[in-house]
């Protein structure tokens, strides 16, 4: 089949294709005389091939549709080869990247996880796909459950928040997965959903991201960084004692109301551990408990409606801080105890309701879980989207967030 007739084309010309890796990158030709590399960037005037370690030009493509789609093709001769693609844009800029379409493996192959460990393989997981010996290209492999979307696309700071810029590959068990090259910690990213009937929807924070901003963006955050130097290996390694048998004393707070600012701003998860820590080891207490601190966008709703069950909310620092929080108490022989509320969730746009178009978190009969009160959902946890949402949360929270 000539590659530029291919159906598929023309389901990435109309950003509804399931199957990218079915006509980009590189293939044999239809003749089967050689070597085919099919590129979609909409917004480019000129593609040259480089090699993958090196600026050895290896073509210059043609544009063969003004959508966007570019060619080149080498003869029968031509091995396999990876490559990186300098493309110049309308704006007479240029920028050179690794194309994605080239690493089905690093895309299609699940980080080895045990069934009740999902949260391992969904989300944006830092991977790497080995070129040779010697070099091993370091991206980003996203993936997300959307199983009765039509298409989806990652969108972030790397693209420009286009969405024709890298579709997602689904194989048929309602995950689309996509590694990106050289997106690396610190990136802003959501998915562009469009739902079967061809709606395309808000773009959607993560499900399983472990960083996620605050309004207006409520874009999630690429988080491989795991600095913190832990030093709680006392509270850790202790005696486990009859919890019966010993008194316990717990203080419970909320972090955005316990103490505030002069300007009335709440204190930091790093300000709180200067001033929890001591307090609470002088009035005696054993433990803490800690409303709840997974994200949610409603700071009235004082974190019991969340949307990210994976991250820890970032009105009050980072992951590492939060980190040097849990750290600190417990080198004051102090638990921590975290309410963990996988029961109802806002119907914020960027969230979970009506995710790839259909009811996969919430019930599809509102009288079965719709609070107008709260513009709430409830989770349908027998639900496969849900079912094992809390079991997978209070492990990554077991193995402190995010680790």
């Amino acid at each position: 089949m000539d590659l530029l007739k291919n159906a598929l084309i023309n389901d990435v010309l109309n950003t509804h294709c399931s199957d990218p890796f079915g006509c980009l990158g590189l293939h044999e030709s239809s003749t089967k005389k050689g070597l085919s590399l099919i590129v979609w960037q909409p917004e480019a005037t000129a593609i040259r091939v480089l090699a993958i370690d090196q600026d050895t030009e290896l073509a210059k493509m043609r544009q063969v549709d003004d959508k966007g789609l570019f060619l080149a093709e080498w003869p029968k001769t031509q091995t396999r080869f990876h490559y990186r693609l300098e493309i110049t844009y309308k704006d007479n800029s240029t920028h050179t990247l690794v194309d994605p379409y080239q690493f089905p493996n690093t895309t299609f192959v699940d980080p080895s996880h045990h069934q009740a460990s999902l949260y391992k393989s969904q989300g944006a997981i830092r991977a790497g796909a080995k070129v040779n010996d010697e070099l091993t290209i370091q991206g980003t492999r996203f993936a997300v459950y959307a199983p009765a979307a039509r298409s989806v696309s990652v969108v972030g700071d790397f693209n420009a928040w286009d969405g024709r810029t890298h579709p997602m590959s689904s194989n048929g068990d309602g995950i689309w997965r996509l590694f990106i090259p050289d997106v690396n910690h610190g990136a802003r990213y959501k998915f562009d959903i469009r739902a079967n009937n061809g709606d395309i929807l808000p773009h959607r924070s993560d499900p399983y991201a472990q960083r996620i901003e605050q309004f207006p963006s409520f874009a999630s955050v690429t988080c491989f960084d795991n600095k913190h130097a832990w030093q709680d290996d006392i509270w850790v390694n202790r005696p486990i004692e009859d919890i019966y048998e010993k008194p316990m004393s717990i203080y419970e707070l909320h972090i955005g109301s316990w103490r505030r600012k002069d300007d009335n701003q709440p204190l930091t998860y790093l300000e709180i551990k200067d001033q929890l820590v001591p307090y609470v080891k002088e009035m005696g207490y054993t433990h803490v408990e800690l409303l709840p601190i997974t994200e949610y966008p409603f700071d009235g709703s004082w974190g019991y409606q969340p949307v990210g069950l994976f991250a820890v909310t970032s009105r009050f620092g980072t992951p590492e801080d939060f980190k040097a929080l849990v750290d600190a108490l417990h080198q004051a022989n102090i638990g921590v105890i975290m309410d963990w509320v996988p029961a109802h969730f806002p119907a914020d746009s960027h969230g979970l309701a009506n995710f790839d178009g259909s009811k996969q978190y919430e019930y599809p009969d509102p009288k079965k879980g719709w609070h107008p009160e709260w513009n709430s959902l409830d989770l349908r946890l027998w639900q496969r989207a849900c079912r094992k949402l809390p079991h997978q949360q209070r492990g990554v929270l077991v193995r402190r967030i995010p680790h």
